[in-house]
């Protein structure tokens, strides 16, 4: 984890952090929420320090939180997923803390990881060709008229499929 600048990590809503940093973030969020619960139980009048130490503690947590949906490419209010009760929970914890992130520059900043945008489906919509270690498969219709097009190794062809019918379809002009 080359860079860790724990400042941007913690109090920053700007920019992205990889799924490392994510849980390097909550780990010191913890230790430091397991000190205020000592705090607490130590010292049974320092209930409003430890209530403004939790209020304080909520920045971070947000902060982490936001730059993860960054990375996904997605606005930091998914943050709001945390209010639907049960799934709401889970789905943030799996999407956040499991999910990879947008490979290359997405509209929140540079990939983390230092990716160069190559993805089956390109860098764009307009990008016809992927890199050319992608090996031939099924992958989502770079040109979002159906939702596959068979990638034969070295160019997109004319087979396309949607809801598991296969058919054809010229590649548009570009």
């Amino acid at each position: 984890m080359d860079g860790i600048n724990l400042g941007h990590i913690l109090f920053s809503f700007e920019g992205r952090i990889n799924r490392g940093k994510f849980w390097l973030g909550w780990l010191l969020v913890w230790v430091l929420q397991f000190v205020v619960f000592f705090l607490v139980l130590s010292s049974p009048g320092a209930g409003s320090v430890v209530f403004l130490l939790i209020l304080l503690l909520l920045w971070p947590t947000l902060a982490i939180q936001v730059k993860r949906w960054h990375d996904r490419d997605k606005s930091g209010a998914w943050i709001l997923i945390v209010l639907v009760p049960i799934i709401g929970p889970l789905w943030a914890f799996v999407e956040t803390g499991f999910v990879e992130g947008t490979r290359g520059p997405n509209r929140y900043g540079p990939d983390p990881l230092g990716g160069h945008g190559r993805s089956p489906y390109g860098p764009g919509p307009s990008l016809m060709e992927p890199a050319p270690e992608i090996p031939p498969g099924w992958y989502a219709d770079p040109h979002h008229r159906h939702q596959h097009r068979y990638w034969n190794g070295s160019a997109w062809t004319e087979h396309v499929g949607d809801d598991g019918v296969q058919g054809t379809d010229p590649l548009p002009h570009t």
